[in-house]
C-alpha cells in the first residue's frame, strides 16, 4: 500500500493502532448521542410483534379464552373550573326584598301641653314655710292644674305660657326627687314631665355631751362637742350662735334645740353618753356639775319659783280610827 511505503515496520504498526483507536471513538461517540434511540427501537419493535402461540392438537381452551377478556374503562372528565376562581367556594345565591316603601322613624308624641321647666328646681327638706312653685311652658288653659307626685295642687294662671302653686311643708318633708306635671282636671291636656329636686338641709356637725344646770333652769349651759375635732369642746347658751349659723332655742336634760338662721329649719340634738367630754371644758375642770341630770336642787323647791314663797298644802282627809288614838280627852 502505497500509505505503507518507506515506512518501518513500528511506524506501520502506529498508523494501524491510530485508525483503530479513531475508529472506536467516533463509534463511542455516536453510541454516546444516538445509542438510547437504538434500543427504544428495538424494544418497540420487540414489544409490537405478537405473542407466538403455541399450537394445541384439540384447539384453544376455555381458560385461554378467558385471559382475552374485553376490558372497557370509562373515562370521568375532571369539572371546569374558571380561571382565577377557588374550587372550594361554594356560591349561594341571596336574593334580598326591597321594601316598597321606605320606613320612617316614629315621629314624637305632640303633647297637648308643654313644660318647659320649673323654679326652683331644688330645695331643701323640712322648709317650715314650703315654697312657691312656678311652671314655665307653653299652651297652658285656665283650667290646667299643677301636679306634685300626682297631688294636685290649687294653682294660678298666669299667662298660657307660665303656671304657679304654692307647695305646702308636708310635701318635702323628707329629701328625694318629685315629678312635676300639668294636666286638666278630665286628663284630656297634659304636659311632660319635670324633676324637682329636694336636697337634706345642712344640719350642725355636733353632739350635744353634757349640761351645766342653773339652779332655776335660767341660766343652763350645753356642752357641744365638734364631731369633725373631738378635742373640740364648745359651750353655748339659749340665744346663742353656734358655727355662725345655728342658733340655740332651746336646752333640756335630753335635747338641745338648734334652728337654721336661713332656712328656719330646726335640728334637735339628742343628749349622749360622752360624759369624759365634759372634764376638758375650759374654766370648769373636773367640776361635778358638769355631769348631765345632775342638777342639785333643795329638796321641795320647783324651778323658777324661789324657795321662800309658801307652797300650798291640800287638806289632809281625816280618819276616824286616827283621830281615836291621837285625842287626849275622849
Amino acid at each position: 500500500m502505497k500509505l505503507f511505503e518507506g515506512k518501518s515496520k513500528s511506524e506501520q504498526y502506529k498508523m494501524i493502532a491510530a485508525a483503530v483507536l479513531g475508529v472506536v471513538a467516533l463509534f463511542s461517540l455516536v453510541y454516546l448521542f444516538f445509542g438510547d434511540s437504538f434500543g427504544s427501537s428495538y424494544k418497540i419493535s420487540r414489544a409490537i410483534q405478537p405473542p407466538k402461540e403455541t399450537p394445541t392438537p384439540h384447539g384453544p381452551t376455555k381458560d385461554d379464552l378467558d385471559e382475552y377478556k374485553q376490558i372497557s374503562y370509562e373515562l370521568i372528565a375532571p369539572p371546569s373550573v374558571e380561571a382565577g376562581r377557588n374550587i372550594f367556594d361554594i356560591f349561594i345565591p341571596i336574593t334580598v326584598e326591597r321594601p316598597t316603601q321606605l320606613l320612617q322613624p316614629p315621629m314624637p308624641e305632640q303633647l297637648p301641653m308643654t313644660l318647659t321647666s320649673i323654679s326652683p328646681s331644688n330645695v331643701y327638706a323640712r322648709t317650715p314655710d314650703g315654697f312657691t312653685l312656678l311652671v314655665i311652658g307653653d299652651k297652658f288653659t285656665t283650667d290646667s292644674r299643677i301636679s306634685f307626685d300626682n297631688n294636685e295642687l290649687p294653682t294660678r294662671f298666669i299667662t298660657p305660657q307660665q303656671l304657679s302653686a304654692t307647695v305646702p311643708p308636708s310635701f318635702i318633708a323628707n329629701d328625694g326627687a318629685r315629678q312635676i306635671t300639668v294636666r286638666t282636671p278630665d286628663g284630656k291636656l297634659y304636659s311632660n314631665q319635670a324633676t324637682l329636686n329636694v336636697m337634706a338641709a345642712p344640719a350642725p356637725n355636733y353632739a350635744y355631751v353634757g349640761l351645766i344646770g342653773d339652779k332655776y333652769y335660767n341660766k343652763d349651759i350645753a356642752i357641744l362637742r365638734d364631731k369633725a375635732n373631738p378635742k373640740s369642746v364648745e359651750s353655748v347658751r339659749r340665744g346663742q350662735d353656734v358655727n355662725d349659723r345655728f342658733r340655740v332655742v332651746s336646752i333640756s336634760e335630753t335635747e338641745i334645740v338648734l334652728i337654721d338662721k336661713i332656712l328656719k329649719i330646726k335640728h334637735q340634738l339628742a343628749m349622749t353618753s360622752d360624759k369624759n367630754a365634759s372634764a376638758s371644758v375650759p374654766g370648769f375642770g373636773n367640776n361635778p356639775s358638769l355631769q348631765p341630770y345632775n342638777r342639785n336642787y333643795p329638796q321641795g323647791s320647783i324651778p323658777g319659783i324661789p324657795d321662800n314663797v309658801p307652797r300650798y298644802q291640800p287638806p289632809k282627809k281625816a280618819d276616824d280610827d286616827d283621830d281615836d288614838d291621837d285625842d287626849p280627852n275622849p
